[in-house]
């Protein structure tokens, strides 16, 4: 029956619930089980907890992870924030979530501020132009929602996708392996100043028939190779101090053309 009302304050408690909607408050770390039944049920995580080694359900029902504080920065397994029905705060603040194990296919919600992934293959997509990622050291893929994200990948070889438009207002910082940045849409708009807030990236992967206007900002960001799409591209490097980039077009078509010019 209920709903109830659980407060787990030892590290090992478990909590059974009932039919209707309950709500759990974690006031510490957490490693036990939380069964919940029917209903929509809260579970309110108070700031600093690690909760990843607890495991979460709830049969027939959903679950919320709510952030109780204003400022808030918790740990939790990629199978509890997967299960979540959504993430959601008490009080405005910046709130951070720091994962313990690889995270896929997730689409992350618009009240993580901070997402920290773990050194693991992640695959994130961002909801809102103000998310910060900081990546773990193997391969990663994030895909951006535009606006003044901040990606800073750490190592592995990261995949970082974003539209034409989005580029001018993110801040990227690349890890100490290969990191490919993805236009995944054709463009002729793409202009050196997207890159300016670019560092240590090394592959620009167009898509389609585009056209690129690439010199002192692309070449500061680390771009040693551009790879093309499957269509007409055209390119013109202008940075007068010579930018030595490798030009792969193997996903051209017999009838494609490709134009570089140099200034």
């Amino acid at each position: 029956a209920g709903p109830n009302t659980f407060t787990v304050g030892a590290t090992a408690q478990n909590v059974t619930g009932g039919s209707a909607a309950d709500t759990v408050n974690i006031i510490n770390s957490a490693s036990g089980t939380i069964d919940l039944g029917a209903g929509s049920n809260i579970i309110n995580i108070a700031n600093t907890f690690n909760i990843s080694a607890a495991t979460i359900a709830a049969t027939s029902g959903t679950y919320a992870l709510n952030f109780t504080d204003a400022t808030s920065s918790i740990t939790v397994s990629a199978a509890q924030l997967t299960g979540a029905n959504s993430v959601t705060e008490s009080s405005d603040g910046p709130k951070t979530v720091s994962l313990s194990d690889a995270l896929t296919s997730y689409t992350v919600d618009a009240d993580i501020d901070i997402i920290n992934l773990a050194n693991a293959v992640n695959d994130i997509t961002l909801v809102n132009g103000s998310q910060r990622v900081n990546g773990g050291s193997n391969a990663d893929t994030i895909t951006s929602a535009g606006g003044a994200i901040n990606l800073s990948t750490g190592a592995g070889a990261d995949t970082l996708k974003f539209t034409q438009d989005q580029l001018a207002a993110a801040t990227v910082s690349g890890g100490t392996e290969s990191d490919t940045v993805i236009i995944t849409a054709a463009s002729t708009a793409i202009v050196d100043a997207d890159f300016t807030n670019f560092t240590t990236v090394e592959v620009l992967q167009l898509t389609g028939a585009s056209t690129a206007v690439l010199g002192t900002e692309a070449k500061q960001a680390g771009f040693s190779t551009i790879k093309t799409g499957d269509g007409n591209t055209d390119l013109t490097i202008t940075d007068p101090g010579g930018f030595p980039v490798t030009i792969d077009a193997s996903a051209m078509d017999a009838p494609d053309t490709l134009t570089i010019r140099g200034t």
